[in-house]
């Protein structure tokens, strides 16, 4: 498994965005998680994730597939 460097948690598990199913968590800077509510192809080289966030509301975030995003 691969790593990120993260703001104010430091290195921390990573995989490619294109890799992530319904129900995982991501992780971003200073240890904000998000869980992934939704996943659908936004173009060739992007997704689009449905995330709800630690304040109860749902986001929308395009990532590109390759990117690699924090996990738990």
């Amino acid at each position: 498994m691969s790593a990120v460097q993260l703001q104010g948690i430091g290195q921390t598990n990573a995989k490619a965005a294109s890799d992530f199913v319904v129900g995982e968590t991501m992780v971003w800077n200073y240890g904000i998680a998000s869980k992934v509510v939704a996943v659908c192809d936004a173009s060739k080289m992007f997704l689009s994730f449905e995330l709800l966030g630690g304040d109860g509301k749902t986001y929308t975030r395009r990532i590109k597939k390759d990117r690699l995003v924090g996990c738990v």
